[in-house]
């Protein structure tokens, strides 16, 4: 009965309309970013002789991509390469989890942080990997791009990423794209600086809590004209 809805992202707006809504009725306006999480990421060189550290912010569960971020380590680790994952956030499906996966050492299990303490591990850690199935709008994928962490994902995050130039997506369900996704990110120090400084750019000039602010504002203008 709504004159109008306002959605948080494209892939939001794109699942209405598949459930028959008006997309003249849908506007979409991307939630922002604290602006103190742009570009605090310096240097995309990697550790000598010390493990890549990845990292995943969130709920680790099924819906989250937990399996799929578990397979991947498994098949790294199968690799040979040398990688850790940092993994913040809560953890209840955590215990149906290992039921049905090994758990591999190198995955750690920080707990929750205080929200100023992301900050030290989004600029400290390498690659940001998301294999979620669905979201919204992913508001850590954003706050991981805005700092310039280079970000792997699938389109179904929600955030407004291209594929090779402000991040990398990847398939839902496949633990080997992310495998492979984050080998080619390890061998590429070129791209994840390029990723990491071009998602950083998009994250400052259009996706700011001020820009959303803006756009609401003018909506609503438009709209009531």
């Amino acid at each position: 009965d709504a004159d109008y809805v306002v959605v948080n992202s494209e892939f939001v707006k794109d699942t209405f309309i598949e459930n028959g809504f008006d997309p003249q009725k849908i506007k979409v306006i991307y939630l922002g970013v604290r602006e103190d999480f742009i570009g605090i990421k310096k240097n995309w060189n990697l550790p000598v002789d010390m493990p890549v550290r990845l990292l995943f912010i969130g709920t680790f569960g099924f819906r989250k991509g937990a399996r799929i971020l578990i397979e991947a380590i498994l098949i790294l680790n199968s690799r040979g390469v040398n990688v850790i994952v940092d993994i913040l956030g809560t953890t209840e499906e955590l215990d149906i989890l290992k039921k049905q996966h090994e758990i591999p050492s190198n995955i750690v299990f920080r707990g929750t942080f205080l929200y100023e303490e992301l900050k030290n591990f989004l600029s400290t850690s390498d690659i940001y990997i998301f294999p979620t199935f669905a979201e919204g709008s992913s508001r850590a994928v954003m706050e991981a791009m805005a700092s310039g962490l280079p970000v792997i994902t699938t389109a179904n995050c929600g955030v407004p990423l291209t594929h090779n130039e402000t991040g990398i997506l990847i398939p839902i369900n496949n633990s080997e794209a992310l495998a492979d996704e984050v080998a080619r990110l390890i061998n590429d120090l070129q791209l994840r600086e390029r990723i990491g400084r071009n998602a950083s750019s998009l994250i400052a000039e259009k996706y700011t809590w001020d820009i959303y602010a803006d756009e609401m504002v003018k909506f609503y203008q438009k709209i009531s004209a």
